[in-house]
């Protein structure tokens, strides 16, 4: 990552579901998340997760359960 970049990042359980990410360096994530992101764990449900990353920080917002 570089100063600037932005972007999305789609996540699509599989037909277990209840799969985690990890992300390095560790964001900063909205609502005061403490870097932690928690995925919907449904079977095939999708999340999204939108990214800025400044000033060696990864800010993180994301959207849950997309139907």
């Amino acid at each position: 990552l570089v100063d600037g970049d932005e972007g999305n990042i789609i996540i699509t359980q599989d037909a277990t579901g209840s799969r985690t990410l990890t992300i390095s360096p560790t964001p900063k994530v909205i609502n005061g998340g403490g870097g932690v992101i928690t995925l919907t764990g449904t079977a095939n449900s999708t999340d999204m997760l939108s990214y800025t990353y400044s000033n060696s920080v990864l800010y993180i917002t994301y959207g849950k359960n997309y139907s």
